[in-house]
């Protein structure tokens, strides 16, 4: 239900492009904010104190998408 209304809000601004690979491109961008996040927390308490909160949110997202 939340997928239709955010698709359907777009098509009303702008033709909605091709969507075979968007599963890909979000699974592609939540290990690259991994990474980055990671490596974040390694020089930064305030990252490392919200680690496995992140992790836990993008272990979430790739269930969903892969």
């Amino acid at each position: 239900a939340i997928l239709t209304a955010l698709l359907d809000g777009y098509r009303e601004r702008r033709q909605l492009p091709d969507l075979t690979h968007l599963d890909d491109f979000i699974a592609t961008r939540d290990v690259a904010f991994g990474l980055w996040f990671v490596g974040m927390a390694q020089v930064n308490p305030a990252f490392a104190a919200d680690l496995y909160k992140v992790m836990g949110s993008l272990q979430q997202s790739l269930d969903r998408v892969l």
